[in-house]
């Protein structure tokens, strides 16, 4: 399924780079990876290096127990991250929520013209008022009670 969704994404920016969701897939996933990569230093890769041996050789080195202590702090590290990073992104998801409804709410507002707002004056009619004294319904129910 990932697949599938990873071969429509490409074949969209392929085909239709014009399209707005397009140039937005454009920037996040190729652009600004890119320009990252490149800032990216021959430091940077022996950095991580060094970094992955000292951690391969302290996971045989050290005991059993040991390791494990240490894989559990790092998924811990990692779970934390993960859960501000959803929290964060439920917060953007919210904002854009309420940004998208105030732009659609303006988009599709009638524009009247001035003539249409005004109301005409209908005339009312005067009510006629009840007169039950001509109807001895009411009456003559009570009489009879």
């Amino acid at each position: 399924m990932t697949v599938v969704i990873a071969l429509l994404l490409i074949l969209m920016l392929k085909w239709r780079p014009d399209w707005y969701i397009s140039r937005v897939f454009y920037r996040w996933l190729v652009a600004k990876p890119a320009a990252w990569l490149a800032t990216i230093e021959r430091k940077h890769v022996l950095y991580v290096i060094f970094g992955l041996f000292l951690a391969y050789g302290f996971a045989f080195t050290a005991p059993a127990d040991l390791a494990m202590l240490m894989a559990w702090d790092v998924v811990a590290y990692l779970d934390v991250a993960l859960a501000v990073w959803t929290a964060a992104a439920a917060v953007r998801v919210n904002a854009l929520s309420l940004a998208m409804k105030h732009r659609l709410s303006r988009f599709f507002q009638r524009v009247r013209s001035p003539m249409r707002n005004r109301r005409r004056r209908t005339q009312k009619r005067p009510r006629q008022e009840a007169n039950d004294d001509d109807h001895p319904g009411l009456c003559w129910a009570l009489q009879a009670a």
